[in-house]
């Protein structure tokens, strides 16, 4: 700390971009070393013993929805209000309101006024059966001159988890935030929780382990050297004018929070992001978007959904196309994070909004986040509300594959696969159509390397089929190709494609397929492209459809399955020079001990593993050793079955 940060000042003034990018590099590490590395570990640990002891709380008051939370609330400020003004103090969760109270100022002070002018305590009761402990806590405060007035000054407000606040058992400061989520220094609310009624076991924290957030509470010299030193370095590389220095930045301002607390990270990491998002410069919006994906995780739901939400939302109405762009790129990250309640009522709007912007790019970049925004909302659950939320993506899909642009229409088909998956039984027979086409058509609408995409995501899109039409029909069975004959049709199409990623993931998928389509589509359907797939000129092709050959030929009708028997010795006495391929047959006997005869098990399969644990590569012998308990196993069932 003497030696090593004074330099760093001047090291980020260096003429040298990479000298300014080394250092960006090395902040991040510095402060994991300056927090103590023993001491984050401990920090964590009790952590979770407070977790544990809260989630114990939670769980009893659940179980007694009778419960009254006697709470009293108080306000600390630098900045007292005249004797007679109100202060109001409204608690709720989102749309659903707790308790709303007034606070009349009066010069008496409590034992702790020395320290700041006070507000009196007010008392007040919650009852535990109106509280969603899954929910956050806002408490708002705003101050009036008289009832009357219709028109309130804005004082700031506090949001935490339930299980945070039910810690506060002894009077508590709280610094106040303003609407950005940034603690302000003067405001502290003051917070208690006096007592349960009926009176209900807590099992105690001990003190050691509470979460203190008294504002002055003395940091130590490593947190005053990060929040000091590291994070007004890192600030000043953010704004650098090379791009891998910011990049490097980014990711040094991430460490950086991940070893600071709540309450510090507020004040300086997400000021720093606070002020990007806001400045007139058009790159430093877009670091300010990075940041918001990049520091969602360590932030955590709450602040996800107060902070990073409306912040997105801010920068994807920007002017600046390139800042709209980098916005929505941090929408999939913010979502999984904030949740599904979040992504649909705060982010989809402006999603929806973005996805007819006027540039190409920003529609694009729409496209790349559909499958996680999806993915983070309620279009997979079951109900109104999903297929609701489903029908949503379905027509925004159904808007990229008619866009006027080529690159957001091949984007589009890339993802669908993907799409359908993830809506589920929600996904709509107009996204399978379009799945299906894909092989079909024009080179005039989209390129033809997203035949590629369709046939590495054929499985799964045939599963989900398979789900959904035995759901909306009652039926089972069959498989998806009988309950969806265009999905067969689509896979033909495909089979007939000649290039080598389209060949490879065809066959590497090709027993999963079998398992979807079930035996009698498989033997109609899917014999003919898995035997091509065994002689095909490539060997990763080859190799690709051995290692799902005991699953393939299982999912085939018993009498069809000893054909193959003659098959793998084939393959295994024609790759003398190459070892992989006699490798991924001795991979597969445990699966070929199970699906043929008792003859064929004694007569060949036995005889195979034996060929093969003599093998000259250690690894092939290796892998055949390992089948050989499955083998015996096979052996004693069929003793006791004759």
């Amino acid at each position: 700390q003497k030696q090593l940060l004074p330099l760093l000042p001047r090291i980020q003034r260096d003429q040298e971009k990479d000298v300014r990018s080394a250092l960006a590099e090395q902040l991040g590490e510095l402060a994991e070393i300056l927090s103590g590395r023993g001491d984050q570990t401990e920090k964590k640990e009790d952590e979770k013993k407070v977790e544990v002891s809260m989630d114990e709380t939670l769980e009893k008051l659940k179980a007694n929805p009778s419960v009254i939370l006697n709470l009293q609330l108080g306000i600390s400020t630098q900045n007292p209000p005249q004797n007679g003004v109100g202060v109001f103090l409204k608690i709720s969760q989102q749309r659903n309101l707790l308790h709303e109270t007034e606070i009349i100022w009066d010069n008496d002070e409590d034992d702790d006024a020395a320290v700041a002018p006070q507000l009196l305590w007010k008392q007040f009761a919650v009852k535990f059966k109106n509280i969603d402990v899954k929910m956050p806590v806002k408490i708002v405060c705003w101050t009036k001159e008289n009832k009357g007035q219709k028109t309130s000054d804005f004082l700031g407000m506090v949001v935490m988890e339930l299980s945070k606040l039910l810690q506060y058992t002894s009077k508590s400061s709280i610094p106040l935030c303003n609407r950005f989520n940034t603690p302000l220094k003067d405001h502290q609310l003051r917070l208690e929780v006096i007592a349960m009624d009926p009176p209900l076991d807590i099992r105690a924290v001990p003190n050691h382990l509470h979460h203190h957030h008294h504002h002055a509470a003395a940091a130590t010299k490593e947190q005053k050297a990060i929040t000091h030193k590291l994070i007004p370095c890192i600030q000043k590389l953010l704004i650098d004018e090379d791009a891998v220095v910011r990049e490097k930045a980014c990711e040094a301002l991430v460490k950086v929070a991940s070893v600071l607390d709540e309450e510090q990270m507020q004040t300086n990491v997400l000021t720093v992001v606070l002020l990007l998002a806001h400045d007139e410069n058009e790159q430093h919006k877009i670091i300010a978007a990075k940041l918001l994906s990049s520091l969602a995780e360590i932030l955590g739901p709450l602040l996800c959904s107060e902070f990073c939400a409306p912040e997105l939302v801010h920068l994807a109405d920007d002017p600046k196309c390139s800042v709209r762009k980098a916005a929505v790129q941090s929408f999939g990250q913010v979502a999984k994070i904030a949740g599904a309640d979040v992504a649909k009522k705060k982010l989809l709007p402006s999603f929806r909004q973005m996805a007819k912007d006027q540039v190409w790019s920003v529609r694009k970049s729409v496209v790349e986040q559909l499958v996680e925004m999806a993915a983070a909302s309620d279009a997979a659950a079951a109900g109104a509300a999903g297929k609701g939320t489903a029908a949503v993506y379905a027509q925004m899909f159904e808007d990229f594959a008619n866009d006027g642009s080529r690159w957001v229409r091949n984007s589009a088909f890339e993802v669908l696969g993907r799409l359908i998956f993830t809506l589920g039984e929600n996904s709509t027979k107009s996204l399978l159509q379009w799945f299906c086409k894909i092989p079909t058509l024009a080179s005039t609408k989209i390129d033809q390397e997203c035949n590629f995409f369709c046939a590495y995501n054929f499985p799964a899109v045939s599963m989900t089929a398979a789900t959904s039409s035995s759901s909306s029909s009652g039926a089972g069975g069959g498989g998806s190709f009988s309950r969806f004959p265009e999905l067969l049709t689509a896979y033909q199409q495909l089979c007939k494609d000649t290039r080598f990623p389209v060949r490879r993931a065809l066959a590497c998928a090709v027993h999963e397929l079998a398992h979807i389509a079930g035996p009698r589509m498989t033997e109609e359907h899917l014999l003919g492209p898995f035997n091509k797939f065994l002689k095909d000129p490539s060997s990763e092709v080859r190799e690709g459809v051995l290692r799902g050959f005991s699953h393939f030929v299982a999912a085939l009708p018993p009498a069809r399955r000893e054909v193959y028997l003659n098959e793998i010795w084939q393959i295994v006495r024609g790759s003398q020079r190459a070892w992989r391929y006699r490798e991924c047959v001795a991979k597969q006997l445990p699966g070929l001990c199970r699906i043929f005869s008792a003859k064929a098990t004694r007569n060949s399969i036995l005889t195979l593993l034996f060929y093969l644990c003599r093998d000259d590569v250690a690894s092939v012998r290796r892998s055949a050793a390992l089948a050989l308990s499955h083998l015996l196993s096979r052996l004693l069932q069929l003793e006791k079955e004759e």
